[in-house]
């Protein structure tokens, strides 16, 4: 049911990155933009209507992913927009590490 594009560049593609367009009837698109070497997913860029109709825009981005005491401490910042107003949210996010963290893609599924 989903179709996924892989994405290595362009102006929503920084130079390190790739990104994947995740496409569905029905639905809007998503892109989710991962850093080429160690896997950490950087940025998700969405878009939907709100109950009147309007398009929003997102883009959450994580940034400075630290470890502190076997957590991932990454600082996520979400930025809004739609026709009339924006808003940017900052915030640390703490999700556990596991032995795979820095090298994800050697991960077996499910790590």
């Amino acid at each position: 049911d989903y179709t996924l594009t892989k994405l290595t560049n362009g102006p929503a593609i920084p130079d390190g990155a790739v990104g994947i367009r995740v496409q569905k009837n029905g639905y809007d698109d998503l892109l989710l933009v991962f850093d080429k070497d160690n896997g950490l997913l950087l940025r998700l860029d969405t878009e939907e209507k709100d109950d009147s109709g309007h398009i929003i825009h997102e883009s959450t981005r994580h940034l400075q992913h630290r470890s502190f005491s076997g957590l991932v401490c990454p600082t996520v910042s979400i930025y809004s927009t739609d026709n009339n107003t924006s808003s940017t949210t900052e915030m640390e996010s703490l999700e556990p590490l596991n032995q795979y963290y820095e090298d994800v893609f050697n991960a077996p599924l499910g790590q």
